[in-house]
């Protein structure tokens, strides 16, 4: 269970076009009956973060099946840099740069970021924000960047391949997870949190539950007031202003908890306990 699959639908149905075929494949409340069927009646449940408990336990599902495997990256992962040379890398490490990963999407806060680089460039003259991803929402932000002539300040990188990745974020001296807080982004986490503080990079996110007891337990960034423009700005100065070495704390989580070394074990064990369990029905 990577997300509350209902509350992602109701997100959908909230910003994207009505389609006809929604009321079959995307209709929030035959999810709500499939989702509550199927609680029921699993013998183990994985969920990524301890938020998503909650979800089970309203669905009827028994608390005590439930096992949090994280969407956590593995530590090699992080010493297979490409090493990439191109002019936007260029470009990027001669700014203080700040990078997004992901879809292109309006429930991710893009749109935040942007109404926020105006007071942003007022004391950080060099900030420029990349955007690293594809989605529907490309055209309606590039025309909000053109509107606030932010051109200079705004890098559209595109889709890369994902061992390219890491270059990119490690070009970068923070790493932003805009995201609007709904149901469904305060029971998930992003992969780019982990992305972000296994590289040695500063995260700001807004305050959705998961990302906020990461960044205040770890000390690894700062969280900002979700859809704050003022907020996020803040959060981006201070950073900027600061002597603490939010990205190692973020680094060190990484290799100490948020990898997949640590999931793994977890996932293990609930293959044995659900092992346990169809040998006991067997009998």
């Amino acid at each position: 269970m990577a997300e509350d699959y209902v509350a992602m639908i109701n997100d959908v149905w909230k910003v994207r076009k009505f389609q006809g075929l929604n009321l079959i494949i995307r209709n929030p409340y035959l999810a709500k009956l499939v989702e509550r069927y199927t609680f029921q009646r699993s013998d183990q449940i994985l969920v990524v973060v301890d938020e998503a408990i909650e979800v089970v336990k309203k669905g009827g599902g028994d608390t005590g099946k439930i096992t949090i495997v994280s969407n956590t990256p593995e530590l090699a992962s992080f010493g297979k840099e490409q090493n990439l040379q191109n002019n936007d890398i260029e470009l990027i490490k001669g700014h203080y740069s700040a990078i997004y990963t992901g879809g292109i999407q309006m429930g991710r806060g893009i749109q935040c970021v942007l109404d926020a680089i105006p007071k942003i460039i007022q004391n950080i003259p060099d900030f420029l924000f990349v955007i690293v991803g594809d989605g529907y929402a490309k055209e309606i932000l590039n025309k909000i960047v053109m509107e606030k002539s932010l051109e200079k300040h705004v890098l559209w990188i595109g889709w890369v391949d994902h061992s390219e990745l890491y270059d990119y974020i490690k070009a970068c001296r923070i790493g932003i997870i805009p995201h609007l807080v709904t149901n469904h982004v305060s029971t998930t986490i992003p992969n780019k949190i982990f992305d972000y503080m296994g590289c040695g990079i500063p995260v700001i996110s807004s305050d959705a539950k998961p990302m906020k007891r990461i960044v205040d337990e770890e000390q690894c960034g700062i969280t900002f007031e979700n859809s704050n423009a003022d907020s996020l700005a803040k959060a981006i100065l201070e950073v900027f202003n600061s002597n603490i070495d939010y990205g190692k704390n973020g680094e060190e989580a990484v290799r100490r908890k948020y990898n997949w070394r640590e999931d793994e074990k977890r996932l293990c064990k609930a293959l044995e306990k659900l092992q346990l369990t169809f040998n006991n029905k067997s009998l």
